[in-house]
């Protein structure tokens, strides 16, 4: 072969062939003997579900409705000591909320049910006493402190942290007196020695040799419940799993499960790792961490459009896709998904990204007829955050001229309720300091000035760069030899917003109305002459609504 093709020739013929740079058999790694493909997300109960189970979940989903199979949601509850109250209610909440609801699952039943481990424990018992009959396995009689000593022995010489496999070499006359005596045993499968090989959708062909570095794993714990190599293979096939996708992490179990397929007689599904996601600092995720929960972005106010275009950024697998300030629907995405063109990078989450992105679906709603979801949300947060909204102005051409407006400011509309934002709601508590910008003297004057100015403001001229002009003329002939125009505009701003820093003056006057903007200048100088009179005690204004809202909805900023 070497003298036909060549050295080089050879190399390049082996590289492309390999698995994981072969599209053709990559594709034949897709097809199995089953007509319909059925793919699992098998969360476990013992936290909320965060980005990285959501991509997982993600992932399945598009994999199962491009080949118009069934999307299965299974809970992995064996781990009774660690479950978290209402996580799976939460699982289920969420997967529903982003769009990927199962075919199949613990709120919708199906036919391969129940679809809750902990309710599958006959089963598995009966699995595996087939075991017990062959010599796969055996019955490990090892006591707790037995294995917390060796683990102390061989942390102190530093040995590799693993079991001995002492029970694996019990006759059957020592293992009958022990099941006389009752004592308690787990089930072991017996390791076989040497690399197993098998080939992975993402990854390729891959190889491990578990028993250099592992000891027999335990399959059934000695309270009669799996662990989760033992229910997993056990579910997939009884459920008739015939694709199995999930994290990078669990690539090194993958020759445990192929054992005990083939300790059955089963046919194994087709395995598909996907890379993982991690922190910033190269950590993993947690389920502890709170900023990276599904719900945790709900309530801050993303969308679920977001999180999914947001996880389409990780290791690829999107064809077609346009540029990354467009968001596209789960339909979009599903025709835009190939398995094949997923590649083996980690991502790391960038916040940032996520909050553009968040902005461009507020985009895409603007742009695509779905204004009166924004407005219904925004009125809904109002609600939330004032209680009583009497004194609010929610009338909904003003609420979209408000969310029009700030588009480009803003990443939620959570966001228009900050700080920054509130004056656009009620007149400021104020909090800053008169004498630290000016006299208490020349700021009345100043606020009575524009007073009178918009008082005597012609509506037809109320726009942004008119009432910029008039008050700039205005300060050139009465102020400009007794206060400086940046403190002039700043005395305005504290007044108009209680804050020193955001939209050009002209431009907040004409967000919150003429009407109310007087009454805003109003109060601040009944704040300004608590300094007057010796007090530095914040005036509590009362709410005003905009009852000039024309001003704001008939001139484009």
């Amino acid at each position: 072969m070497s003298s036909f093709f060549g050295q080089r020739n050879v190399y390049l013929l082996r590289k492309y062939l390999h698995p994981q740079r072969c599209i053709v058999t990559r594709r034949r790694l897709l097809s199995t003997n089953r007509d319909v493909v059925r793919v699992r997300f098998g969360p476990s109960p013992t936290g909320y579900l965060h980005l990285g189970g959501l991509r997982t979940a993600f992932f399945n989903y598009l994999f199962a409705k491009q080949h118009h199979g069934s999307f299965i949601l299974r809970i992995e509850d064996t781990d009774q000591d660690r479950i978290v109250a209402d996580s799976l209610q939460n699982i289920v909440d969420m997967l529903l909320w982003t769009g990927l609801v199962p075919d199949e699952g613990p709120h919708v039943g199906g036919q391969y049910g129940p679809y809750l481990q902990s309710q599958r424990t006959e089963l598995y018992r009966e699995m595996i006493d087939k075991l017990l009959a062959t010599p796969v396995v055996y019955r490990c009689f090892c006591s707790e402190m037995r294995l917390n000593l060796l683990r102390k022995e061989q942390l102190k010489n530093r040995e590799t942290v693993k079991y001995d496999n002492r029970c694996r070499h019990l006759t059957q006359k020592e293992i009958d007196e022990k099941l006389a005596n009752g004592d308690k045993f787990t089930v072991r499968l017996k390791l076989k020695s040497g690399s197993v090989t098998f080939d992975d959708l993402v990854y390729g062909r891959r190889s491990f040799d578990l028993s250099m570095t592992e000891s027999d794993p335990i399959l059934m714990k000695s309270d009669g419940l799996p662990t989760y190599h033992f229910a997993n293979v056990v579910d997939d096939h009884h459920m008739n799993i015939t694709h199995v996708l999930r994290g990078a992490e669990w690539q090194v179990s993958t020759p445990k499960h192929l054992m005990l397929y083939e300790a059955f007689g089963w046919t194994p599904p087709v395995f598909a790792h996907l890379p993982l996601l991690l922190n910033k600092d190269n950590t993993k995720l947690s389920k502890r961490q709170n900023d990276i929960r599904i719900d945790y972005y709900r309530d801050h106010g993303y969308y679920p459009e977001t999180l999914l275009n947001f996880l389409t950024t990780f290791s690829s697998g999107f064809t077609h896709r346009t540029t990354e300030d467009t968001v596209d629907r789960l339909d979009d995405l599903t025709k835009m998904f190939s398995i094949e063109r997923v590649n083996t990078n980690h991502g790391k989450i960038e916040t940032e990204k996520l909050k553009l992105l968040n902005r461009y679906s507020i985009y895409w709603y603007l742009n695509n007829g779905y204004e009166n979801k924004l407005i219904d949300e925004l009125k809904c947060l109002l609600k939330e955050k004032f209680g009583s909204t009497n004194e609010l102005n929610l009338d909904e051409n003003y609420l979209l001229f408000l969310i029009s407006w700030s588009k480009e400011r803003i990443f939620t509309l959570k966001d228009l309720l900050s700080e920054e934002f509130l004056y656009l709601w009620k007149v400021p508590d104020f909090s800053w300091n008169v004498n630290q910008v000016a006299t208490a003297e020349e700021c009345a004057k100043v606020l009575e000035t524009v007073i009178y100015l918009l008082e005597n403001l012609n509506e037809n001229d109320c726009n942004a760069k008119y009432i910029y002009e008039i008050i700039r003329n205005e300060f050139n002939d009465k102020f400009v030899n007794v206060i400086k125009f940046k403190k002039f505009m700043k005395i305005l701003r504290l007044s108009l917003t209680n804050i020193e820093a955001g939209s050009p003056i002209g431009e907040t006057v004409v967000l919150l109305g003429r009407n109310r903007s007087i009454d805003y200048l109003k109060s601040a100088i009944s704040y300004i002459n608590t300094y007057r009179s010796g007090t530095s005690t914040a005036s509590q204004g009362p709410n005003y609504s905009n009852n000039d809202t024309n001003i704001s909805i008939n001139n484009k900023i």
